[in-house]
């Protein structure tokens, strides 16, 4: 910028953009001054949360509803390779396990 310019427009400009580094060196400060942290935190937390709702065991209708989805499916006759690392008994039993209807939990 020309600093012996007196024109309204570049003594606007040169204000505006005194202003934007002062914003720019405000926000390098913030983000050293416990801004990453709360951010990480924050990251943790929606992981920690995404990671339990996935864990979480499914409602007797969802389950219902991922057995009628999971119906409509077929492997064209190939196995795959994971399946064969559970032995089919197994597949039986927690299938079975799975289709029983759930107790509800006694509250004291």
């Amino acid at each position: 910028m020309n600093a012996i310019s007196t024109s309204p427009i570049d003594l606007i400009q040169e204000s505006f953009d005194d202003q934007v580094n002062s914003d720019e060196e405000h926000h390098h400060r913030n983000l050293t001054s416990g801004y990453v942290n709360r951010v990480e935190n924050g990251i943790s937390r929606a992981f920690r949360e995404e990671e339990r709702r996935r864990n979480a065991p499914l409602t007797a209708e969802n389950a219902m509803r991922v057995r009628e989805a999971m119906r409509g499916v077929a492997f064209a006759g190939l196995t795959p390779d994971w399946a064969n690392q559970i032995p089919e008994d197994r597949w039986i039993d927690q299938l079975r396990r799975l289709r029983q209807p759930q107790r509800p939990s006694s509250t004291v």
